[in-house]
């Protein structure tokens, strides 16, 4: 993926933001943006959680195990909590983050961690194009 490539991935993620802000609808945003649905529910989770607003620790920690393919027993027996507790966590995570299931959560973990990888890449080579413009600048002189 090129620079302009990551450039608009982080412009669409903002332009969603703002809209989200706004008060608009997944719907209204993803016609404004031309985005997939699922890809303006994606941003709009991934900024709620950037701002760590919907979750509380538990459910976040509920939600990164649940992703990972635990069931709700294996999660409870790893944090010491009752079934019934972790089902009441993971169904609230769910709720927040506009998932159906298991796997919408799982594909969101991956979807959200590519987008950071992009930003963080975008980043990189903004810093690298820096460095190289700064080095030509001490050659010259």
């Amino acid at each position: 993926m090129s620079a302009n490539d990551d450039a608009a991935v982080l412009h669409r993620y903002e332009q969603v933001q703002d809209l989200a802000a706004q008060g608009l609808s997944n719907e209204a945003i993803a016609q404004q943006t031309n985005l997939s649905l699922p890809t303006v529910k994606n941003y709009r989770a991934r900024s709620l959680i950037k701002m760590g607003a919907p979750l509380s620790k538990r459910e976040l920690e509920v939600s990164e195990l649940a992703r990972t393919g635990l069931t709700n027993h294996a999660i409870a027996q790893k944090l010491g909590l009752s079934s019934r507790t972790v089902e009441v966590h993971r169904h609230r995570a769910m709720k927040k983050l506009g998932v159906r299931n298991a796997v919408e959560l799982t594909v969101l973990h991956k979807n959200q961690e590519t987008e950071e990888l992009r930003a963080h890449n975008a980043e990189l080579k903004a810093k690298i194009v820096e460095l190289e413009k700064h080095i030509a600048r001490l050659q010259r002189s």
